[in-house]
């Protein structure tokens, strides 16, 4: 049961909140949602999302309300770039969204953080940089590339001519293989922790 309840606070934290903060700090979607749904949708699932952390004190203890704290704190500052923004970068973003997940998780499930979560939040932090790597190269040539000149020319082969959709397809299809391999690892670890054969 705690890995179901762990599971809906992050897609209350970070699957509502954080993506309507971002939207409401820069429309970065370019959404039509009116600011105070926004900012609506946002305070009630982060305050469900810490309510569901403060509630695993009564099975989990009193050491979960660090996490509680550093998630909240994680989902205002990154995302409504609160300090100048300092925190919105790409490394505050591979510890905050892939290895804070991991150990966050691995605690609620067991009390204690273990060699595994902590190997696990290594290659979540890894794969975060990576797919944010990867998409900045992207969304920076979407949406501002008004145009690209030039060509690949190698050996036996026709000239490539190059354009934003070309420089942008390796990267787009790597993060859909990469978020492909999050949602099946994912899996795989619900089925080991829920000892499915």
């Amino acid at each position: 049961m705690r890995l179901i309840w762990t599971l809906v606070a992050f897609l209350l934290a970070v699957g509502i909140a954080a993506h309507c903060l971002d939207e409401l700090n820069g429309r970065p979607l370019e959404t039509l949602i009116p600011s105070p749904a926004l900012a609506t949708a946002a305070g009630v699932s982060l305050a469900g999302a810490a309510a569901i952390g403060l509630w695993g004190v009564s099975s989990i203890g009193i050491y979960v309300v660090p996490f509680v704290l550093i998630g909240v704190a994680l989902v205002l500052a990154y995302n409504l770039e609160l300090f100048g923004g300092a925190l919105h970068t790409d490394h505050v973003f591979a510890l905050g969204w892939g290895a804070f997940p991991v150990l966050v998780g691995g605690f609620a499930q067991t009390g204690s953080i273990e060699l595994p979560v902590v190997l696990g939040a290594a290659f979540a932090t890894a794969t975060s940089l990576a797919q944010r790597s990867l998409s900045n190269w992207a969304r920076r040539l979407r949406r501002g590339g008004l145009r690209v000149e030039g060509f690949v020319e190698r050996a036996g082969e026709e000239r490539e001519v190059l354009a934003v959709d070309v420089l942008t397809a390796p990267a787009e299809l790597s993060l859909r293989a990469l978020a492909a391999a999050h949602v099946l690892l994912a899996v795989a670890l619900v089925a080991l922790r829920l000892n499915w054969t």
